[in-house]
């Protein structure tokens, strides 16, 4: 009503998937996988006295740093591309997601004017950053910290403080 009132063109979709797409949760599985994946990705380096030696080379750790780093960001957006199938083929196979080019008030109580599968494209694109981000921050702790069983607390406690933002 509020939309209609406003100019939008809202119909009503409320009793589709979207609800239930749009109200999916924070993914602990992929963020604790990301986790247990990259908590350990220098500590090889520390323990076989490599990163001593990439320190005197030229390009040292700055290639090492970058090739790491770049494996989190790919093996990151693989992750959570299997992790999204799954889920978009569970929602697929349990809903009905009708008519998305209605306007996101047509499942919102938000009154918007852009259509549902904008904001479904802007929702993973958010999802692929914030993975990406804390796959980076993972590296980068592991990095300074050198021991897993330091790392992991430290990524726990980074993963709560995503699921209180989110």
């Amino acid at each position: 009503d509020r939309a209609f009132a406003q100019g939008v063109d809202a119909r009503i979709t409320y009793d589709s998937g979207w609800i239930a797409f749009f109200s999916e949760g924070f993914d602990f599985l992929l963020y604790a996988l990301l986790l247990l994946f990259f908590c350990g990705i220098y500590e090889t380096e520390y323990k076989n006295g490599f990163e001593c030696i990439a320190r005197t080379s030229a390009k040292g750790m700055h290639a090492l740093d970058k090739s790491k780093i770049t494996l989190a960001v790919i093996v990151t957006a693989i992750a959570f591309a299997v992790f999204s199938a799954v889920d978009m083929i569970f929602l697929l196979r349990t809903y009905t997601l009708p008519n998305a080019e209605f306007s996101f008030a047509s499942v919102s109580e938000r009154v918007m004017s852009t259509p549902i599968w904008c904001i479904a494209a802007i929702k993973y694109t958010a999802g692929v950053i914030m993975s990406v981000l804390f796959s980076v921050t993972v590296c980068l702790i592991s990095r300074f910290l050198k021991k897993i069983y330091l790392v992991i607390p430290v990524g726990g406690a980074v993963i709560a403080l995503l699921y209180a933002v989110i």
